[in-house]
């Protein structure tokens, strides 16, 4: 535990720190996590950033009550389901393809996958107070 101490402190709580670094990882926004070790590249700091902006998307969909729909790959497979469906609905370009979500309420995704993308929106909060 020596260069431990020298760095922390003797008596300081590796767990207690540890724990506090994977919080502060796991608050971190996609470009910051690309970017954690300074080494990102544009292209990679660019992609992080759309994939920000897809996440608030989708925790804005799900804090309004919208429940997640299929997911498709091209336009084409896209616009063949949409010929069949009746349900009102809201879709988005991703880097995966598109997604939808259905916004009529009714619930056709697992309760469980419902439940993180609202934890997550209420998780996109600004914290800037001080924690003491």
């Amino acid at each position: 535990m020596g260069d431990f101490e020298d760095v922390f402190g003797a008596g300081a709580d590796a767990v207690d720190i540890i724990d506090g670094y994977n919080r502060q990882y796991l608050r971190a926004s996609n470009r910051e996590k690309a970017n954690w070790w300074g080494t990102a590249t544009e292209d990679e700091l660019e992609a992080a950033e759309q994939q920000d902006e897809v996440d608030a998307w989708r925790a804005s969909m799900a804090s309004r009550g919208y429940s997640k729909g299929p997911q498709f790959s091209s336009y084409d497979e896209l616009s063949e389901w949409d010929r069949g469906n009746n349900r009102p609905h809201v879709r988005r370009r991703t880097s995966y393809g598109f997604e939808v979500f259905f916004t009529d309420g009714n619930s056709s995704a697992p309760k469980e996958e419902l439940s993180k993308l609202r934890e997550k929106a209420s998780n996109n909060t600004s914290d800037d107070e001080i924690p003491f």
